[in-house]
This record gives structure tokens, C-alpha cells and sequence, in this order.
């Protein structure tokens, strides 16, 4: 069987490393890539035309796969080329499994801790180890600038759906930057230092501010709230997270208050928010607190189902927890975040 010489094959992966793309070549003899070797490669094996994907691993090319057609030229249809691009995603995610699977083993034995490993992590790893970033960033660019330069010869339709997928390459976007400040919120572990909760909820209520009065919304806090010793930064996302969902999950028709309550007991600090929103049925108490998990369309309210994920993972990282039920007078929910008594500063 014929093979590629050192240097033909050389040329060939540079090629692709360049290039960072695939290559389809209807007519092997012709393209770029691949005539140098068509004499001696291509074909004394009758191999008119290939389709050939690279398989990156870390940003490096790892391999290739090749489809090969013999004897007739083929002209490649889209199917074709959408089949090999996933293939190659999926060797490049298993690939990322592996070096996860074989990092956790080695750590496992170094460090008995990592037996504790946080199971939602685990999945995100498995779904977003792989790069995704850059390919997105090539979509939103490209359409972009087929908007820009092509926009006004496109009918109607066609501008809709630019426009539609544009907003899903946002919303992809997001998702993804989510799905990494939550796999990365135990790096977030500081030393614990005072927090005056008060403080911490005006600091909140100033940068939702704009947020805030544009869906008429108000926050009351009943009481005075302690001082603690917790990691300021967690505490600050998880209560922001509680009170934008209290202002954003409400009825069109009634404008949003949300209630903050405090007491000591049970061994807990216990901080209570309690909003007049649209309520979640008991039924979904736990299931709000997986990732992606979204009760709601997003046609009604936009997000990604990561927040309350959030939430519980810093609770659970402070040492306490966050419950959820529905409150019923008036309809809304009550979120209530309890955290471990010795976090309380008396003096």
C-alpha cells in the first residue's frame, strides 16, 4: 500500500495546522493539500476525492480523520461534512474525559479528599472540557459581518434569522462563561473575614439598582442582620443571585417585593428571603437546584438554569444550606439560607 513520505506528510499537517480546518477536496488533484502527494499517494489507490477532518486535543492537532472516496469523484454534501465535524467533537471531548478520568485517578491516590468530589462538577467537566469558546466566537463574528456587509440585500426572513441566531449565540455564550465561574467557585475559597450582612445587601441593591426600579421593585429588610465571618465574595454572589431572581421571576402585573428576614436558631443563622413572585410548585423544591434546571421558558424568562445551582453549591461550601417552599400569602417563594452558628460574630 502506498504511503506518504515524511516530507509529503509534513507539508500535509502544517497545512491543516495553519489553516485550522478541515479539508475538502472534490478533486484531490487539484487542491492545495493535497496534489503534492496525488502521484505518488493518491493515486496508484484509485483515490479521487477525501474529506478529511483534523481532531484537536488542548489546541493541539492529534490526529485526522479521513473519509476516502475510490474510484468515482464525490462531490461532499453538507451531511457529509456536518458528520465528520461531530465525530471529530466527539473524539476531542472523549479525549478531554480521558485526561480528566486519569487526573482524578492519580489524584485520588495522592489525596483522599477528592472521594468527596462534587458530582455536578464531574458533569460539567465531561460537557465543558472542550474548547467551544473559540468555534462560538467564529459563528457571532461571521454572522456579524454577514449582517453588516450583506444586510441590506437579504429579505426579511433572512434578517430574522441572523438576527434569532445571533441571540442564540449570546445566550450559548453566557451559558458557557456560567458553567465556568460555577466549576471554578471552590478556587474562590479565601479566608474567611467580617461581613456586615446590612452592608452586603445595600452593596447589592446599588449594583441592581438599574435592575431594580426598571421592574418597579422593592427590597425590605425587617430588623437589623448580623456580622459573620464567611468568605465575602461567596456571600456575595449567593445573595445577589437570590434577590435578582426575587425582582425577575414576578407577575407582569403586580410590581416585586421582596422581604428579608433574619433569626438565630436550631444551631443556624438563618437569613430568610421571601418574595411575591411567580412561586415554583412544591414539586420542583429540589429539582430547582440542579443545573439546567429551568421550570420556566425561556420566552418568559431568559437565563440559563445555572443561579440556583450556584446557590446551593456556596451554601454547601459555607457549611449550611438553602431551602426552598412556596409561600402562599401573598403567592411568591421563600428562599431560606442557613448557615452554621459559629460563622457569627457576637461581639
Amino acid at each position: 500500500m502506498s504511503k506518504l513520505s515524511n516530507q509529503q506528510a509534513k507539508a500535509y499537517f502544517e497545512y491543516i495546522n495553519k489553516e485550522h480546518a478541515f479539508i475538502l477536496a472534490d478533486d484531490i488533484a487539484t487542491h492545495p493539500a493535497t496534489k503534492e502527494f496525488y502521484e505518488s499517494y493518491s493515486k496508484p489507490q484509485n483515490i479521487c476525492s477525501l474529506l478529511d477532518v483534523p481532531v484537536w486535543h488542548n489546541g493541539v492537532l492529534y490526529g485526522i480523520l479521513c473519509a476516502e472516496q475510490v474510484g468515482i469523484p464525490k462531490k461532499w454534501q453538507l451531511e457529509d461534512v456536518q458528520f465528520m465535524l461531530s465525530l471529530s467533537d466527539s473524539l476531542s471531548l472523549c479525549l478531554q474525559t480521558r485526561d480528566r478520568l486519569n487526573t482524578e485517578m492519580l489524584l485520588r491516590e495522592t489525596n483522599h479528599k477528592l472521594l468527596r468530589s462534587n458530582t455536578d462538577l464531574e458533569h460539567f467537566a465531561t460537557v465543558a472540557a472542550h474548547d467551544i469558546k473559540s468555534p462560538l466566537r467564529g459563528i457571532v463574528n461571521f454572522l456579524t459581518l454577514l449582517k453588516k456587509q450583506y444586510g441590506n440585500t437579504l429579505d426579511e426572513p433572512a434578517q430574522e434569522y441572523i438576527n434569532y441566531t445571533l441571540k442564540n449565540a449570546g445566550q450559548l455564550t453566557q451559558l458557557i462563561n456560567e458553567l465556568l465561574a460555577y466549576a471554578k467557585l471552590e478556587q474562590q475559597m479565601a479566608e474567611p473575614a467580617l461581613v456586615d450582612v446590612s452592608q452586603l445587601i445595600r452593596e447589592i441593591e446599588k449594583e441592581q439598582q438599574d435592575f431594580i426600579i426598571e421592574r418597579k421593585g422593592k427590597v425590605v429588610v425587617s430588623g437589623s442582620l448580623p456580622r459573620i465571618n464567611v468568605q465575602r465574595n461567596l456571600m456575595y454572589q449567593l445573595f445577589s443571585n437570590i434577590i435578582h431572581n426575587a425582582i425577575k421571576f414576578t407577575h407582569t402585573d403586580s410590581p416585586p417585593v421582596l422581604e428579608i428576614n433574619y433569626q438565630h436558631e436550631n444551631g443556624y443563622i438563618k437569613f430568610e428571603f421571601a418574595d411575591n413572585g411567580i412561586g415554583i410548585d412544591d414539586q420542583y423544591a429540589e429539582q430547582i437546584f440542579s443545573l439546567f434546571a429551568r421550570i420556566n421558558t425561556l420566552e418568559q424568562f431568559d437565563g440559563t438554569g445555572i443561579g440556583l445551582a450556584t446557590c446551593r453549591k456556596i451554601a454547601d461550601m459555607l457549611g449550611g444550606k438553602i431551602i426552598y417552599q412556596r409561600r402562599t400569602k401573598p403567592d411568591g417563594s421563600i428562599f431560606t439560607v442557613c448557615l452554621p452558628s459559629q460563622l457569627l460574630c457576637v461581639n
